[in-house]
């Protein structure tokens, strides 16, 4: 990307007596080099300009730029990487837009171009302002326009660029917008009412850092061309800056189908997507579910051809209908979303029990299990695609949570008091139990849900989500990082709850768990520290029957276990919240409300 000041802005203000330099060389970004300037003697620069977009641009040594005057110069004649105009070569109340080539000197077809508009005033001293995208991988310079993703917010911020050392800026900011009209050339009319809505799309119009929220762009469909600009005046000083936006036009005329239109879970479907065109180029395809609630999306897979197998969901004995939806997005990240046509889907119960059944046969030893390694379930979890992994989880994780409200259910039909059925919080007390009889079939069904390890393993997962999400949070749109914010926080509030459960008397624990708690540790001989071997920490006072050890055994591996989840659950939950606090703007806020977590973030004022 080309840039010709510090920054990149479309537009910037200047006195008469000002110079101006054009660095190119030092400001530009080369994505292939670490440091553009550090290959600045790679490229040749070749200079244009023009007054505002009445003419065609010539090239900045033709004396209709300047006449006949000679009050420029190249800060470097070896390699021509800036411009310097000096004071009184610009006309007062006048706009000059330059544009600078960048061609490779190792492959000549490589031709980049940035421009800058500069207006000209009377007063005899100014201040540049400089605007740039705070994310500028989002905004990416199209000629002399950064395209916009109508479907994320834009923060923008601006910079005071002072030729006098250590002068600080101490006036006021204020914040304008326009929409432009195209005809033969742009026109750019004031938004009026910015400051009514500054509530709903805009944050911090009278700060350095500003906010439009994509609430401003649905509102507005049809309007192609935005500017941004930022006015800041100090005593008699009053200059601006402003930055120039296309609207990035979504993947189009493209349809998508699914085939066939019903079967069971293992049913492979097919979705093709045909004839869709983007000047951007289209670089994939996505595609997601839901059954009764469009808002709950279960992501089916991702695909860079217009092509996808899938294998659908269904929670119960009864067909579902999935409402299937796909996501046609340019290389821009700017997406079309169309509605494909319904599937009814039933359930493969067969299949689900057959995995069940292997799993409890030989729980201890199960990769060594042949029936369940041959299991349909297991070949597509192991066959490390990850499109199908993502089926099969979400086939399989909408099935337990129907087994689970049923065999919940079926505890109010086997005299379960419905009161002895709570949860409470964790730092709360705990019920007393209802004096009905109860069914031991059905509470040892329904407690199968509780095991440590994989609440251990869902909790790793979360965190090291978590830990990928502020890593890649500089360079991802904010709407990216609230829809993956969503999940990792339900995640981690899930695991967090179900490992409590039992440290707080609210559930009972599976045998795998007791077993893995009083499973001699493979140190034990060796390992005199051990607390696995100080009995008088898992008695009851002079109790120490193996009953009471045992089970004291498995709360302290439970405990245990706890205390490395709730601390993963911390870092998890700060490194969450970090991500969404660098995109938001003060004032900004956002929230989950969930029955799993109620969450709420507002960026505050410092």
């Amino acid at each position: 990307m080309v840039d010709l000041i510090q920054f990149g802005p479309s537009m910037i203000t200047i006195g008469r007596n000002q110079t101006v330099i054009l660095d190119p060389g030092s400001f530009s970004i080369d994505p292939d080099a670490i440091s553009f300037h550090i290959n600045v003697s790679n490229w040749n620069y070749i200079y244009y300009c023009r007054i505002d977009h009445q003419s065609n641009f010539v090239l900045i040594n033709d004396s209709f730029c300047f006449g006949n005057r000679s009050e420029w110069h190249y800060g470097s004649n070896e390699t021509q990487s800036s411009l310097i105009i000096e004071p009184g070569l610009f006309q007062v109340n006048q706009i000059y837009q330059f544009r600078t080539d960048l061609i490779d000197k190792f492959n000549t077809s490589r031709i980049f171009s940035g421009y800058l508009l500069v207006t000209v005033e009377e007063e005899t001293d100014s201040i540049i302002i400089s605007i740039n995208c705070i994310i500028s991988e989002i905004c990416p310079l199209v000629n002399e326009y950064h395209l916009l993703n109508p479907n994320t917010q834009v923060e923008l911020t601006s910079l005071w660029i002072n030729h006098r050392v250590n002068q600080s800026f101490n006036g006021t900011i204020m914040w304008n917008l326009y929409q432009g009209s195209m005809n033969t050339t742009i026109q750019w009319i004031l938004i009026p009412n910015i400051r009514t809505d500054v509530e709903n799309w805009f944050f911090e119009i009278n700060s350095e850092n500003f906010t439009a929220t994509k609430g401003l762009f649905i509102n507005y469909p049809n309007v192609k061309y935005w500017r941004f600009e930022v006015i800041y005046s100090m005593n008699s000083i009053h200059s601006i800056g402003a930055i120039d936006f296309m609207i990035d036009s979504p993947p189009e005329n493209g349809t998508c189908s699914i085939n066939p239109l019903n079967g069971m879970t293992s049913t492979v479907s097919t979705i093709i997507c045909s004839n869709w065109s983007d000047t951007n180029d289209i670089i994939g395809y996505s595609f997601y579910t839901w059954t009764t609630d469009p808002s709950t999306l279960a992501i089916l897979g991702y695909s860079i051809i217009p092509s996808l197998q899938v294998r659908l969901p269904a929670n119960g004995t009864n067909s579902v209908m999935n409402h299937i939806v796909a996501r046609i997005t340019d290389m821009y990240e700017c997406i079309t979303e169309i509605d494909l046509s319904t599937v009814s889907v039933i359930f493969d119960m067969a299949t689900m029990n057959n995995l069940i059944n292997n799993v409890l046969t030989n729980s201890m030893n199960l990769a060594n299990n042949i029936l369940l390694n041959i299991n349909p379930i297991v070949l597509v979890l192991a066959s490390g695609n990850q499109n199908l992994v993502s089926q099969i989880l979400v086939q399989q994780a909408q099935a337990l949570n129907e087994m689970s409200v049923s065999i919940l259910q079926a505890t109010f039909l086997s005299n379960i008091s419905v009161v002895s059925i709570s949860v409470t919080p964790l730092n709360g007390e705990q019920q007393i139990q209802s004096s009905s009889a109860i069914n031991t079939s059905i509470w040892l069904e329904y407690n199968q849900q509780w095991n440590t390890l994989a609440e251990l393993l869902a909790s790793t997962r979360c965190y090291q989500l978590a830990s990928n999400l502020i890593s890649i949070a500089p360079t991802t749109t904010y709407e990216k990082i609230q829809t993956a914010a969503d999940s990792i926080l339900r995640c981690t509030s899930n695991t967090f709850t179900a490992i409590n459960v039992v440290s707080q008397g609210r559930g009972i624990v599976l045998d795998l768990d007791r077993i893995r708690a009083n499973t001699f540790p493979i140190d034990y001989e060796t390992d005199l520290e051990s607390p696995w071997s100080n009995l008088n920490l898992f008695a009851d006072g002079n109790d120490f029957s193996w009953a009471t050890v045992e089970k004291n055994r498995n709360l302290y591996s439970q405990q245990q276990t706890a205390t490395n989840i709730n601390h993963q659950t911390d870092q998890t939950f700060s490194m969450t919240t970090n991500a969404l606090l660098l995109h938001m703007n003060t004032g900004q806020s956002t929230g989950i409300n969930a029955s799993s977590i109620i969450f709420s973030l507002e960026k505050p004022h410092i």
